[in-house]
């Protein structure tokens, strides 16, 4: 009996430290859209694309609209900034989309490190 208790003791403390031990790391990233540098704030968490925040861009308000809503929405959706640009909007999009790989590039320094 007392090897099943510390064998469900030793699981636990093993669940508990590869759960303390998910990393969470914010960057920062910038690319060039078409009307200057788009700066983004992203979190990652185990790798994984959680959230991104626009810092700074300059794009027109009327075509971007869509790429600092529904592209932003789709790279976290699919923790990927393998994707399509929106229709008329090619270079915010890319500049986005370049934001996020740049903070995407400095994150996995910081994994590789840890």
């Amino acid at each position: 009996m007392r090897i099943v208790k510390l064998s469900a003791a030793i699981l636990a403390a093993l669940f508990l430290s590869a759960t303390a031990t998910a990393a969470t790391v914010t960057q920062e990233g910038s690319g060039i859209g078409k009307d200057g540098e788009i700066k983004v704030k992203v979190v990652f968490e185990d790798v994984k694309i959680k959230n991104v925040d626009i810092l700074k861009q300059q794009e027109n308000p009327v075509l971007s609209q869509k790429v600092f809503t529904d592209l932003k929405d789709e790279i976290v959706k699919t923790d990927s900034t393998d994707l399509d640009v929106i229709a008329g909007a090619t270079y915010s999009s890319l500049g986005l989309l370049a934001a996020v790989k740049d903070a995407a590039k400095k994150s996995r320094n910081h994994f590789e490190e840890s």
